[in-house]
């Protein structure tokens, strides 16, 4: 098993390996700026970020955040938003200042122009210093899906029906959120791959087939997204746990 995949043994230990990487990120470059993911995978890293900071709040007072995708269709105030979400688990814990928050808006008028703002903000404040990334069950990441050529930079994806599917949008108030939100804003696998540092996480039985194909790197996926950055991202490392680890790999690659 490759140094680059570090597998432990659950959900907690996942996240406290994460948020480990994150605190030593942070005080190696204070004002580090961060892409974050949303879903329930980064969820507790996030959490113990935030004790972190009621701790020592200090630490986070330089840090920046940009919001890896969102969701067309939906408010910001919407409980399934990932603006929703990144305030709730982020931005608000963290004390993130307008001035270090860069986030696409949730239901812009015209998405193509969004796309070009946050572009320009990301070419003006980036590269990305560490994204935090999890892995679609289709291999997508954010919402570039699968396809043999992908957006280099923010662009308006259409969704695959797995990401139409996702648990996020049970959370919607809006009637058929599945049927409601075929699009999403993202950032593109150009913005990921000058991203600094690369962690991918990866939880849970659902997640195996997508994490094996992405590690399988005696075969070509130009169709996945996940295996396209695994492969050619020249410092990205995966902390998953042994859920979503193959059973015939599990023991040579457990820490």
């Amino acid at each position: 098993m490759s140094e680059r995949v570090v597998v432990v043994p659950d959900f907690e230990t996942m996240s406290q390996s994460a948020a480990d990487s994150i605190f030593e990120a942070i005080r190696r470059t204070p004002s580090l700026l961060i892409c974050a993911a949303t879903g329930s995978t980064p969820t507790r890293t996030y959490g113990l970020l935030a004790e972190c900071c009621t701790r020592s709040p200090e630490l986070f007072r330089r840090v920046r955040i940009i919001k890896l995708d969102e969701w067309c269709g939906l408010n910001a105030d919407d409980p399934a938003s990932c603006e929703m979400y990144l305030q709730q688990h982020l931005v608000q814990p963290l004390k993130i200042s307008g001035d270090r928050y860069i986030a696409f808006r949730s239901n812009p008028e015209n998405r193509q122009a969004e796309c070009e703002r946050i572009a320009g903000a990301l070419a003006h404040k980036g590269p990305i210093d560490l994204a935090i990334l999890g892995i679609g069950v289709n291999g997508h990441i954010g919402f570039n899906e699968p396809h043999a050529v992908f957006a280099a930079h923010a662009h308006v994806s259409e969704l695959a029906l797995e990401s139409r599917q996702h648990a996020m949008l049970s959370k919607s108030t809006v009637d058929n959120p599945q049927e409601l939100v075929r699009y999403g804003l993202t950032l593109g696998m150009s913005d990921l791959l000058q991203a600094r540092q690369v962690i991918i996480l990866a939880s849970g039985s659902s997640k195996r087939q997508s994490l094996q194909r992405m590690l399988d790197t005696s075969a070509t996926e130009p169709a996945s997204p996940a295996s396209f950055l695994w492969q050619h991202h020249t410092n990205a490392v995966c902390i998953c746990d042994q859920a979503a680890m193959q059973d015939d790999h599990r023991d040579a690659a457990l820490l």
